[in-house]
């Protein structure tokens, strides 16, 4: 997760490398890290359960998660990646160089390219890898003067990102903006999107947005012209829209797990309780929610996936000594 301060002492490592095979639960992973996972600010929320009849598409499965990694307190984070209901992982981005990964990733629509933020010793930008972890370029780069870059999402065309612009000082989220995914882009940002948090891309859809609103725990949609319209006041703090627009599954600050109609009249359904629950993501085809959750109580975080009926949660990284979290799918 992002930082808490941006300073000299900020270091991870940039994939360039070839990719490492990690071994499953217990395996050592090289090097040490440094950076902080910060708090979310947002009002909670307790919701009612209900039935809620399960919409799936006729997309693939998921055939890689894609996540953050880190192997102790206070270090900066890497990229790894694994194969659904498998506890190995493949090294994409190692620990303990020039840069650590700040938010949880995202997957273009391919499946073949890994776009994910990063703080540095002179800043912050995002940067983009191969799934195989073999080629990587920065796209932006931002001097640690200015507001943060962090939070890519990719658009459901593969031919723009959106990212946020955060003060982290002040914890304060300046604005959205886009990106173009070249060597050298550009950021614009994105008028009237101030306090908005945490965009991600809605199904089919490239100029929507789904995005936080932390100062009074709203979900909003946003369109890259800047129109903004309120969705719920849910409380979420991470969410995910299904690929087929019809739930919206979101955590919130009491740790729980929530899904419920996107957009249309329904009440939310509790799926899982792991105490700070984070960082919701759909498989491709819809059936499964993956996320981060301590195993019990305090770090390090392990990666979950749960099946939108709530009846089967599994365990998907199981490694003592490696703290997990962000979990991006890939078709």
């Amino acid at each position: 997760m992002r930082p808490g301060v941006i300073g000299a002492a900020l270091v991870a490592a940039l994939a360039g490398l070839t990719a490492t095979s990690v071994g499953p639960v217990g395996a050592a992973v090289p090097s040490a890290q440094t950076g902080t996972r910060a708090a979310r600010h947002s009002p909670g929320a307790r919701h009612g359960a209900s039935t809620l009849r399960v919409l799936l598409t006729a997309a693939p499965a998921t055939r890689y998660l894609v996540f953050v990694g880190a192997t102790g307190t206070g270090q900066s984070y890497g990229l790894y990646r694994s194969v659904p209901g498998t506890t190995a992982r493949t090294t994409l981005l190692a620990p303990g160089g020039p840069r650590g990964v700040t938010d949880p990733p995202a997957v273009d629509p391919t499946g073949k390219w890994i776009a994910y933020s990063f703080a540095d010793a002179t800043g912050t930008g995002v940067a983009i890898t191969s799934i195989s972890g073999l080629h990587t370029y920065v796209v932006v780069h931002r001097p640690a003067s200015e507001p943060m870059v962090v939070a890519p999402t990719w658009s459901p065309d593969g031919k723009t990102l959106v990212v946020e612009r955060y003060n982290d000082s002040r914890s304060v989220a300046v604005g959205l903006a886009i990106l173009r995914p070249v060597k050298g882009a550009i950021l614009k940002p994105i008028k009237g999107t101030s306090g908005l948090t945490y965009p991600k891309f809605l199904p089919k859809s490239s100029t929507a947005l789904v995005a936080r609103r932390p100062k009074d725990g709203a979900t909003v949609v946003v369109t890259t012209a800047g129109k903004v319209t309120l969705v719920g006041k849910y409380g979420a703090v991470g969410f995910a829209v299904s690929p087929n627009a019809k739930l919206l599954a979101y955590t919130d600050t009491t740790g729980n797990l929530w899904v419920r109609p996107w957009r249309a009249k329904g009440t939310a359904r509790k799926l899982a309780h792991r105490g700070l629950a984070e960082f919701p993501v759909f498989s491709r085809n819809g059936a499964t929610i993956y996320f981060d959750s301590p195993a019990s109580g305090g770090l390090p975080t392990d990666i979950f996936s749960v099946n939108v009926a709530g009846k089967t949660l599994v365990r998907e990284q199981v490694t003592p000594a490696l703290e997990e979290w962000g979990p991006a799918v890939s078709a």
